[in-house]
């Protein structure tokens, strides 16, 4: 609790039940002891020593376990600033904020709560609570105006997590306003601004200017990480515009010429969606294994190796494809989201299909009801799959390759009903 020092008076007096007038024989006055403990009275070091010496005497010496003389001293301003600097945590500050308010308004410190604001933002923003993280980061732009602080760092926030809430409008909004903010000198959050903008113009189909935003960014040497990441931005946007053959030469000179190598795994991918887009699949085969040589994390191999093998499904070599995909299917069910899992699982059925593989069909259609079961798949997914092996099943039979009488065992396990619901 913090208490003025008049407070701490009032409270010592009524605990120990004594009386305001008790203080005439130190020289205070009921009147003007009343009036310290309203605060309307300064109080000097000499009269703090008086009045806490008064204290010990009436108590014979109890006050102290109260409070210290330092304590009793210590005045509510003070008080507030110590508990506001021990309280200022992302941990102490989420269980403690509207008291945290409360006490950094009274006091006039809105500098802590401006810093408390921010660090709750970004635990949030880091936690990809972002909806949280932009109510804190909205809480301290109008703390900083307050302060005339600037908030362009703060409005490229708020602009960075409405792009992970899919407000790309909204976002466009902020985003300007960071990048009309910044300080001159400031040009990280000008080009970080830029960079954010260039994703939300794609988001939106707006190509056009997603392109004019990525070109300062590209133009800058200063900070090479957005560099990069606008390089492969870029690649992807021409993309869209049907400039495919111009992507992928950014890409490879990128690859040739790299300045930033934690984003060569990001190129590599890019590059080989865009060869897989034109159906370019000995080319992509070619990135696939130069980005496996380069990858060193297990997971991110698996991946791959599951895109190899859907590769090879595409180039018609199924019994390859089964090599890759069979030995990688379990580490991209645990570490790949629904498009990895979808994609690696229906060149999977279709490798088996195409292999006549009868016996080991029926298995991953069991194999598929236990991955569910264990969480690996939801039954979105899992129908998915059904469905698309029955489709592959039935054409393969209207075009006279496979003997319909012989796939029973699999159409049963599938159901017929359920597979093409």
């Amino acid at each position: 609790m913090i208490l003025t020092i008049g407070e701490k008076i009032k409270q010592i007096r009524q605990h120990y039940k004594i009386k305001q007038n008790t203080f005439i024989p130190y020289g205070l006055t009921q009147n003007y002891i009343s009036m310290i403990e309203k605060n309307r009275r300064p109080l000097n070091e000499e009269l703090l020593t008086t009045i806490y010496t008064a204290l010990m005497e009436l108590t014979d010496g109890a006050v102290h376990s109260l409070y210290s003389f330092e304590a009793f001293c210590i005045s509510d301003t003070d008080q507030a600033i110590t508990w506001l600097e021990q309280h200022c945590s992302v941990e102490l500050g989420i269980e403690h904020y509207n008291e945290f308010v409360h006490l950094a308004t009274k006091y006039e410190r809105l500098d802590y709560l401006l810093k408390l604001q921010e660090l709750i933002g970004f635990h949030y923003k880091y936690e990809r609570q972002f909806e949280l993280s932009n109510e804190h980061f909205l809480n301290a732009i109008n703390t900083s105006l307050k302060l005339n602080q600037n908030t362009a760092l703060l409005y490229r926030q708020v602009g960075f997590n409405q792009i992970e809430l899919g407000q790309y409008r909204e976002s466009i909004t902020n985003l300007s306003l960071s990048i009309k903010q910044a300080p001159p000198t400031d040009t990280y959050i000008k080009i970080a601004s830029n960079y954010d903008l260039a994703r939300s113009y794609l988001y939106l189909d707006d190509y056009s200017t997603a392109l004019n935003h990525v070109e300062p960014v590209l133009k800058q040497n200063e900070h090479i990480i957005l560099k990069s990441s606008a390089v492969i931005l870029q690649a992807s946007i021409l993309r869209y515009i049907g400039q495919s053959a111009a992507a992928r030469g950014i890409l490879t000179d990128f690859i040739d010429n790299c300045f930033y190598e934690d984003h060569l795994s990001y190129a590599y991918h890019n590059l080989i969606c865009n060869c897989r887009d034109d159906k370019m699949y000995k080319e992509a085969l070619h990135y696939s294994t130069l980005a496996l040589n380069h990858e060193q994390s297990d997971d991110k191999k698996s991946l791959l190796c599951s895109s190899i093998g859907i590769l090879h499904t595409e180039l018609h070599e199924y019994e390859i494809a089964l090599q890759y995909l069979t030995t990688h299917k379990q580490n991209v069910l645990i570490h790949g989201n629904f498009d990895h899992k979808l994609d690696m699982l229906q060149a999977l059925a279709l490798s088996l299909l195409k292999c006549q593989q009868i016996e080991n069909l029926v298995t991953f259609i069991d194999e598929l009801e236990t991955d569910r079961t264990e969480n690996l798949i939801c039954q979105t997914l899992q129908l998915k799959v059904k469905n698309k092996l029955y489709q592959y099943i039935t054409t393969a039979a209207l075009n006279h390759e496979i003997n319909l009488h012989h796939y029973a065992s699999v159409l049963e396990k599938l159901g017929e009903e359920s597979a093409i619901s």
